[in-house]
């Protein structure tokens, strides 16, 4: 044992395997590594559904769209049962001091008292089903007010709930009734691994922007390109690269744009950083930001939106710009600022890999989370 680590004893619960899953092991990987150089690790046990019940939730929940069944299957109320009982009996027979629950898709003391639970998550379901533009919330009537119900207990039946944003925490008070109190703003980090150096890209070379978003629609996909549009008749040499799924039928302008539908992909949108001078993101609906954060943490300027957690990361005109949604004209006019002053464009980047370095790594997000499953042991 390290000398700065505590012998509190926590599982971490969540829905996803940590040792098979790729796309858990980016987004969580670093968090659980890093945790474990403050309180002892248990173990990490997997809610997700396996036989009989993952085939009956499946047949419940039928769809012809991939990505609508998908959303279906994992957001029924009986998957939200089904993981909750799985999970809170596991707990029941460990010896373990707490758990640090990850994500709110299921309640780790759903069917037992005797360890409290800590909750560590991003978004709600109540902001997910205001906001259905951004297609996160795939029931409606009874069913969504009975998954909002279960959702209710979950946090009731925390001990403490851990967000990465105050947009979130808000919606927790406003939506849920949860006490102030028991909410702690703990951010989250980049999904990077050691942080690279901060990219230094010529200012005399073609200007590039990045995109960045396996959901065209839902990340804004279609404002960047408008927005391009009229940034190429001011600036006609600037280029933009879309790593993203580009619908097939969209009608949207293409010149000087390249698409690169890499899926999830690590190496190959990793390597686009490093080619950007400014990354741009205007999400309908965005739960954090971590994209952002991967580009902040290259250097790069980030231009946003307002409105969403994001803004939290963004701090306007000192690391990056922020513009109104679902507006590509103001989003054209922050595009061509940066890219017609790439000294501002420079400055917004050094100041944003700052405010990383201090606020957005995973080893300080796992030591405010520490912190807080420590008090919550201590009672």
């Amino acid at each position: 044992m390290s000398p700065e680590r505590s012998d509190t004893r926590v599982l971490v619960s969540m829905k996803g395997n940590l040792r098979k899953d790729s796309m858990m092991q980016v987004k969580y990987g670093q968090l659980v590594r890093s945790l474990h150089r403050h309180i002892t690790l248990a173990g990490v046990f997997d809610a997700n559904l396996q036989g009989l019940s993952r085939v009956s939730t499946a047949l419940k929940t039928l769809h012809p769209v991939w990505r609508s069944w998908r959303e279906r299957y994992s957001k029924h109320p009986a998957a939200f049962k089904l993981r909750s009982m799985t999970a809170s009996r596991w707990v029941a027979h460990q010896d373990v001091d707490a758990v640090l629950q990850l994500g709110a898709m299921f309640d780790s003391r759903f069917s037992q008292e005797a360890v409290p639970n800590v909750i560590y998550t991003d978004y709600t379901s109540r902001l997910s089903a205001q906001h259905r533009e951004g297609k996160r919330s795939p029931f409606r009537g009874d069913k969504l007010n009975e998954w909002l119900t279960l959702e209710q207990r979950a946090y009731d039946n925390a001990a403490h709930v851990c967000v990465r944003s105050n947009a979130v925490r808000q919606s927790l008070v406003d939506d849920y009734g949860i006490r102030r109190d028991k909410v702690s703003v703990v951010g989250g980090g980049a999904n990077l691994g050691l942080l690279p150096d901060a990219v230094t890209r010529p200012i005399g070379g073609p200007p590039r922007i990045l995109f960045i978003g396996t959901d065209f629609y839902r990340k804004g996909g279609d404002l960047v390109l408008q927005a391009f549009a009229e940034v190429r008749k001011s600036i006609p040499q600037s280029r933009l690269v879309m790593v993203t799924r580009l619908p097939r039928s969209h009608g949207l302008p293409m010149t000087h744009v390249e698409v690169i539908e890499s899926g999830f992909n690590r190496e190959i949108i990793r390597s686009q950083f490093p080619l950007a001078d400014v990354f741009v993101l205007p999400s309908r609906l965005e739960t954090w930001g971590d994209a952002i954060l991967e580009a902040m943490a290259f250097g790069i300027a980030c231009i946003g939106v307002t409105g969403q957690p994001m803004e939290e990361i963004i701090l306007h005109e000192k690391t990056g710009l922020l513009v109104e949604p679902e507006n590509p004209e103001a989003l054209s006019q922050a595009l061509a600022q940066l890219l017609s002053d790439r000294a501002y464009c420079r400055m917004l980047g050094a100041s944003g890999r700052s405010h990383l370095e201090k606020e957005f790594t995973w080893p300080i997000v796992a030591a405010r989370l520490s912190n807080v499953i420590e008090q919550v042991v201590a009672g």
